[in-house]
């Protein structure tokens, strides 16, 4: 591949038709890229892909899509190329090939949903998703690469181009257009494959899950798969248990979106153009304007336009000579090329030599410098082209989104020191990132670095006043030693701001007397503070006390008394008392407000409000003005909640109170979700979330994680927010009483919405009595409330329990005005399923009234569908339809300030998807039909000659066009740019766009007149300027709005369809083309109208695809710069959490600390314990040093050395022993302590395989070998390649088969049964047997020379008779794997137990040891195994004297146990032998059972068993 001489190539990453992709080195940089090349001959689709994908990449910054670098083309070919950076990895379809973690797999099918989400944010439709297009790096990040196919989010979807059919969902290749869950369907296909190749490895659950989650997501119906991406990476997250993204992470990189330039790179874009040959430009500005990013921006746009563009940035290039003579040989001339370098002062003196002769041959330079460093440049003088400032709105929006919790006020303050430029408004903002930063003087101290003043007591205080938790903290921390109450104070305060309220409460109570003896500042302030730690703790009643003792002790008759004078507020003492006085009553406020006496509350805090504005400080001013707006939010007065706290958010940000901001902004979102202005609830919650990670308070990071899962329900997201709940279900513990009670109520709600109604009421009553039980009736009302409407049940049904149920919340309710539409609906139910209609019409009327008059939305529309439902009982179907289509107009309006994303999750949810579907059947299946274009007939020659433009310079104007309408926020400079781009393109003499307004139109004659709307123009732009008396024909942009389709005519007096309009006359038009507008639901806000008069113009036809696009992308410019990258907010947040969890990791290590200390000498001894178990340890696994193997006896230390010595080596070994003493683990022993480990280790009984079989089991066949041979089998060796296999029961292989083996033994080849070709092998071969093979190769059954060649080494596995000492050992082995494998508690056994388990002969050995313990284990209750429990058939009477001689039957059962087992060789001598001695001991004992049973030794039901087995009676 010959890429620009910049550019080596190192590797090709793909290809296909339509070109390919290199990884390339820049020689400039030293940097690798990717460089996509197209195919020679390239058509123009294939053009139009690259330029789109360029544009989608460059818009794109910040999103985790790979970054733009550059665009040109190559020399000679003039084969377009891009330049963009290098992803490393792999493709997802090569880890499918050879999957290796398949969690890494699934993880990374999740960030490409997450990632997706990001572009669907950005209002941008991925096109081509699938694995090929998902590269994973390092650690299974995964990147989105190849948007050639990318498309524009629209709501009436975009039409696919380039499907791959086996990623394409069905409805694409229907003809449906390309939208959200179409790309989700991708995925789904995407997961599907990757289970495929990782499954078999997976756990089988959760193999079951994903299935699921792959059912849905390629569901047929696209309404039935997931509604948005991230719903579906929370599912894939949560079927394979990966690890969820923390919500609200602190950010660990700044975003830094680029505003403001495309404007200047048109303008400047458009002087290089006009440049004579040799001219030049000095791009300047202040430092900081963005000079380097206006050239970077220019440079790639000349490219894109097939310009020779030479680009040097002079700073970065480590030799900037060499870069010029790098960029101008990738020129096809390099006399006369554009040359632009940035910072052109860092040049040394022959390069800017060189830069004046390029001049002289003919180039165009444009150069920014620093005019100090280089006064002037060689040659002719250069034109200057200005870079001003950014706009104070655009600089304001632009700190904004980098930290979003900062204030209009503060905002501004920053844009205006920075002097709004762009530069230095990133340097302040990366200044004050992680800091508390709530007012301009905030900003102020942090830029200036100063020393704080003050002691540190004065410091702490100031510190807790304004939020500034962590900072508090390290104070408070050199204030350790200082034992006085106003140290304990504060620091209380800061477990009280950290969500420790019990903390805080033990800290007040260690200098109670002593604060209380103190004066009075410190008594009231010791009350005040210790009431707020109460309140946090769920004691209203307490907090109330306290806080009216600290009022009391200010001394103050206005805190009592509204009528009182207020005292003039004069000394810092006077303030004191004041501030805290106020302070005092808030709280007090709020207790009374949680406790349900909402009057109480309200007046209250009035005086609380009252007091605040006589001491005149912000800070006291917005705790009393939230506290109030809180209890008249608490209320349903969501209105006067609503100005309170704005006035209380201004308050607290004057005084630069981080804490009062984080809290006021998430009350602040709560009253938006309640009116239904979902986007205002999550701004409000991102920057209440962004201000509590900056300042530490981990109580308000908390509850925004229980708001935002609340608003995640309530659109329907129910993936995240169970995501959220988890996450707040593994803290329970740490949250305070009232957010556990919040989590049961999500709980609640989410069981209600994922269709499980009993669950919702068990959670919902759980969640009342959670509320009750901290004094707050009213929220317990609201449980109680929402338990009537989940509470399955049917009209019939016996009602009385709900009634209940709401009797108890109206008399918690009492008279105020809070939760009354939720009573009324939960009245109406109740009266539904009482059958009294007329009574629940009733009740929702109230709801609905109720719901009206508080401005809550949802509940509006509740209301209006309990209704319908009632009119369709009732046999009233218009009026039923009349409300469910009001309804729906309310979630409309709920819906249209929902990013558009969001929109699709808001109307997934099932009650309101079944809304609009009964209101609009064909909602749920958008198409788009093909434009009505008409061009009346024309003599090619009376045509206007408008040259169709080349296609890369079509393209180019495509690219110029999106990019100069891309950033522009202002409304009117954006359709005179419409304009002006649409009359460029289409060579027409005058533009206009029209949108249409509700007024309706004065009639003209014409058809249109009776239409229900008037036209406006909002732009004009003609070729000789503008023209304020412009006129158009109204008639056919009346026509267009109104039908919704284009019209386009070459010669529109010659056309009939034109002939009734009397404006196309009166003006002589020639071509109109027109096109309408369309707002985000589709439907049509105006038209974009185009003429000629002087001549027709065919060019309107070719370009009509492109002037649609264009009217699209005025409607969707508009909403663009409000959605910039919402990715860009979380760069810092995480870098804070991070820090936060450090310190956290610091306070456990002195914690700790501290309690060694404590401790002392016994934590010493429990150190020398632990040394000394170690030890222990150690002891014993000299004596269990393999696994499996248990035993210390001296028998079995000799196994161990044997297997230490051949463990490392291949020779074969020979493990003899009786059955049951452990041959098999000996041999895992020996094979997992060596080098083949992690090999397959492969064991077969030979005795058990029929001899016709045991050939193929152990060396495979091929295919049709013999009968049944329907495929090809490996075969055992092969099978345990590189590892090792077991030939257990070697002594009974057949003599034919001993020949086979002895082949494989010395010349390490198999030959499968039927094969023609011989297979190597790599296994070791270990054999066993119980068996004397000696004896048998003497008696001619076993062949000699197989017996050397596995009998190298020996391993004799001792019988349990030979190592009794280990019984104990394995006794206890035994006993711990029942209590773990049966999940039972551990047993033991007794003393005179364990003797008669050791004296025993255990012919079975090990395994009948085992399953003698098993038998008791599972047949005795008893904690303590007891003789009688064990079962033991070998212990017999064999060796004692017959009777009548008891006592030696007593004498030494052991002795006599043991030497019946060596004697005894057979079952029936076992019988014989134990029925003698059954009877000898009846005779013994007279016949008597009970004591013949306790002389044999056996538990009486065995012995029973016995005497029936052998027909004694």
């Amino acid at each position: 591949m010959q890429l620009p001489p910049r550019y080596e190539p190192i590797a090709p990453l793909g290809k296909g038709g339509g070109g390919e992709v290199w990884s390339a080195k820049d020689r400039i940089t030293g940097v690798t890229v990717a460089v996509k090349v197209l195919a020679e001959g390239a058509s123009e689709p294939e053009m139009l892909a690259l330029v789109r994908e360029a544009v989608a990449l460059s818009g794109l910054e910040g999103l985790g899509v790979p970054r733009i670098l550059g665009f040109g083309r190559l020399p000679k070919s003039r084969r377009a190329y891009l330049v963009r950076e290098l992803v490393v990895g792999e493709s997802l379809a090569d880890r499918f090939v050879e999957p290796e973690a398949p969690l890494d797999i699934l993880g990374a099918i999740a960030q490409a949903a997450d990632q997706l989400t990001r572009l669907h944010r950005a209002l941008l439709l991925h096109g081509d998703l699938k694995p090929a297009n998902i590269i994973v790096g390092a650690g299974g990040k995964a990147t989105l690469v190849d948007l050639g196919l990318a498309a524009n989010l629209r709501d009436v979807g975009e039409r696919p181009s380039g499907l791959t059919p086996r990623y394409a969902a069905p409805e694409l290749l229907s003809g449906a257009p390309l939208g959200v869950r179409a790309e989700i369907y991708a995925l789904g296909v995407t997961l599907r494959e990757a289970l495929a190749a990782v499954g078999p490895s997976l756990d089988p659950a959760v193999v079951v899950a994903l299935e699921d989650v792959c059912r849905r997501a390629t569901a047929t119906d696209p309404t039935s798969r997931f509604p948005s991406a991230d719903e579906l990476a929370s599912a894939i997250r949560r079927a394979a248990s990966l690890p969820m993204p923390e919500a609200f992470a602190p950010r660990d990189a700044l975003v830094w979106p680029i505003v403001g330039l495309d404007e200047h790179a048109a303008a400047l874009d458009a002087q290089v153009e006009g440049l004579r040959a040799g001219g030049g430009i000095v791009v300047t500005g202040l430092p900081g304007a963005g000079k380097s990013t206006l050239l970077r921006r220019v440079a790639w746009w000349l490219g894109v336009k097939g310009r020779a563009v030479a680009w040097v940035e002079a700073a970065v290039a480590p030799d900037p000579g060499q870069a010029m003579d790098l960029e101008l040989a990738g020129t096809e001339d390099p006399d006369d090329p554009i040359v632009l370098v940035d910072d052109a002062d860092r040049l040394a003196k022959p390069d800017l030599e060189r830069l004046a002769a390029l001049r002289e041959a003919g180039a165009r330079l444009v150069v920014t410098f620093d005019p100090e460093r280089l006064p002037s440049l060689p040659g002719p003088t250069l034109e200057l082209f200005a870079v001003p400032p950014l706009e104070e709105s655009r600089a304001r929006d632009l700190v904004r989104s980098a930290i979003p919790s900062l204030g209009d006020v503060v905002a501004d303050h920053v844009a205006r020191r920075a002097g709004h430029l762009p530069g230095k408004i990133r340097a302040i903002v990366e200044a004050i990132a992680r800091a508390p930063v709530a007012s301009a003087a905030d900003v102020d101290r942090l830029l200036a670095e100063e020393d704080e003043r003050g002691s540190d007591r004065e410091r702490v205080v100031e510190l807790l006043d304004k939020g500034h938790v962590d900072e508090a903290a390290e104070v408070l921390a050199r204030l350790e030693d200082d034992p006085s109450p106003a140290v304990a104070i504060a620091r209380a305060r800061l477990f009280t701001s950290r969500g420790d309220a019990m903390r805080a409460i033990a800290e007040l109570e260690r200098v109670h007397d002593e604060a209380l003896a103190a004066d009075a500042e410190i008594a009231a302030s010791y009350c005040l503070h210790a009431a707020r730690a109460l309140l946090r703790a769920g004691d209203y009643a307490g907090a109330e006390t306290q806080a009216s003792s600290a009022a009391e002790r200010t001394g103050l008759s206005a805190a009592a008394d509204d009528a009182a004078p207020l005292p003039r507020a004069e000394g810092r003492r006077a303030l004191a008392m004041l501030a805290i006085a106020a302070d005092a009553l808030a709280v007090s406020g709020l207790a009374q407000s949680f406790s349900s006496r909402h009057d109480d509350a309200k007046r209250t805090l009035a005086r609380a409000v009252r007091l605040a504005r006589a001491v005149a400080e912000p800070r006291i001013l917005s705790v009393a003005l939230g506290s109030l707006a809180f209890a008249l939010q608490r209320d349903d007065q969501l209105d006067p909640a609503k100005a309170a706290y704005e006035e209380a958010l201004a308050a607290a940000e004057q005084a630069g109170d981080a804490g009062s901001v984080a809290t006021t902004r998430l009350n602040l979102a709560g009253i938006a979700k309640a009116r239904g202005d979902l986007a205002a609830a999550l701004m409000h919650l991102e920057a209440a979330v962004d201000m509590g990670h900056r300042s530490g308070r981990v109580p308000t990071l908390r509850q925004a994680l229980l708001n935002l899962a609340n608003l995640e329900l309530y659109l329907g997201r129910l993936a995240r927010a169970r995501v959220s709940i988890d996450q707040l279900a593994l803290q329970r513990s740490e949250l305070g009483p009232s957010q556990r009670a919040q989590l049961l109520s999500l709980e609640a709600e989410h069981a209600a919405r994922s269709g499980d109604p009993a669950a919702a009421e068990r959670l919902c009553r759980a969640c009342a009595e959670s509320w009750e039980s901290l004094g707050r009736g009213v929220d317990a009302a609201e449980a109680r409330l929402e338990r009537v409407l989940v509470a399955p049940a049917s009209p019939g049904d016996d009602a009385g329990e709900l009634e209940e149920e709401i009797e108890r919340a109206v008399a918690a309710l009492g008279g105020g005005s809070a939760h009354r539409p939720l009573l009324s609906l939960a009245r109406a139910r109740v009266a539904t399923l009482r059958g009294d209609e007329r009574q629940a019409a009733a009740h929702c009327e109230e709801a609905l009234e109720a719901a009206r008059a508080s401005g809550q939305k949802d509940f509006i529309a509740r209301a209006l569908e309990a209704r319908a439902a009632l009119h369709e009982d009732g046999g009233k179907p218009m009026l039923a339809r009349r409300d469910r289509e009001a309804a729906l107009a309310v979630l409309e309006e709920i819906a249209s300030v929902l990013p558009r994303d969001l929109r699709e999750v808001f109307w997934d949810d099932p009650r309101r998807r079944a809304l609009r579907a009964f209101c609009m059947p064909s909602v749920h299946t958008p198409q788009t039909s093909a434009p009505l274009v008409v061009p009346a007939n024309a003599s090619p020659s009376s045509t206007l000659a408008v040259r169709k433009a080349p296609t890369e310079e079509r393209l180019a104007r495509i690219l110029e066009i999106n990019r100069a309408i891309a950033g522009e926020v202002d409304l009117a400079r954006l359709l005179e740019k419409v304009t002006d781009h649409a009359i460029a393109l289409l060579g027409a003499e005058r533009g206009f766009v029209i949108l249409k307004s509700a007024q309706a139109p004065k009639d003209e004659a014409e058809p249109s007149a009776a239409l229900p709307f008037a036209l406006s123009v909002h732009a004009f732009r003609g070729r000789e300027g503008e023209d304020p008396h412009a006129r158009f024909s109204q008639s056919i942009a009346e026509r267009v709005v109104h039908i919704g389709e284009p019209i386009v005519t070459v010669s529109a007096r010659e056309d009939a369809r034109m002939a009734g309009y009397v404006s196309v006359h009166q003006l002589m038009l020639q071509s109109i083309a027109c096109v309408p507008i369309r707002a985000r639901g589709g439907e049509v806000i105006g038209a974009l109208y185009l003429e000629t008069r002087l001549r027709p113009a065919m060019g309107f036809t070719d370009e009509l695809p492109t002037l649609v696009a264009l009217a699209d992308q005025v409607a969707i410019a508009i909403e663009t710069a409000r959605l910039v990258g919402e990715n860009a907010r979380r760069a810092r947040e995480l870098e804070k959490k991070s820090e936060e969890l450090e310190r956290a990791n610091r306070d456990l290590e002195a914690a700790r600390a501290e309690l060694e200390e404590l401790l002392g000498q016994r934590t010493e001894e429990l150190k020398a314990t632990k040394r000394d178990l170690r030890s222990a340890r150690a002891v014993i696994k000299g004596h269990f040093g393999y696994e499996g193997l248990v035993g210390r006896s001296e028998a079995m230390r000799r196994v161990y050395a044997l297997i230490d010595r051949v463990k490392d080596t291949d020779i074969p070994v020979l493990v003899i022993g009786e059955s049951g003493t452990g041959k098999e683990v000996v041999a895992r022993a020996i094979h997992n302590a060596g080098p083949r480990a992690k090999k397959p280790f492969v064991g077969i009984n030979v005795g058990a395989i029929p001899e016709h079989l045991l050939e193929s089991e152990l060396f495979g066949h091929v295919r049709g070998a013999f009968t049944g041979a329907d495929r090809d089998r490996r075969g055992l060796f092969r099978e345990a390649e590189g590892g090792t296999i077991l030939l257990d029961e070697i002594g009974e292989m057949p003599p034919k088969m001993q020949a086979g083996l002895l082949r494989v033994l010395q010349e390490k080849v198999v030959r499968p049964v039927g094969g023609a070709r011989e297979e190597p092998v790599n296994t070791r071969v270990i054999a066993a047997t119980h068996r004397d093979l000696v004896a048998m190769t003497a008696a001619g059954t076993f062949r000699e020379d197989l017996l050397y060649r596995l009998h190298v080494v020996e391993v004799r596995v001792p019988p349990l008779r030979e190592r009794i000492e280990d019984i104990p050992i394995l006794i206890d082995h035994f006993l711990g794997i029942f209590a773990a494998r049966y999940g039972r508690e551990r047993r033991s056994v007794s003393r005179p137990a364990l003797r008669r388990l050791m004296a025993h002969g255990w012919p079975g050995n090990v395994r009948q040891l085992e399953n003698v313990l098993l038998n008791a284990w599972v047949l005795s209750d008893r904690a303590e195994l007891e003789p009688e429990d064990f079962e033991l058939p070998e212990a017999r009477l064999g060796q004692r004297p017959p009777p009548p001689a008891p006592e030696g039957l007593r004498d030494g059962p052991a002795r006599a146990s043991a030497e019946a087992s060596r004697k005894l060789s057979s079952l029936e001598a076992h019988k014989a032998d134990e029925r003698e001695r059954i009877l000898a001991a009846l005779q013994a004992s007279n016949w008597n059972r009970v004591k013949a049973a306790r002389l044999v030794g056996l538990p009486r039901r065995t012995f029973y068993r016995r005497l029936k087995e052998y027909g004694i009676q």
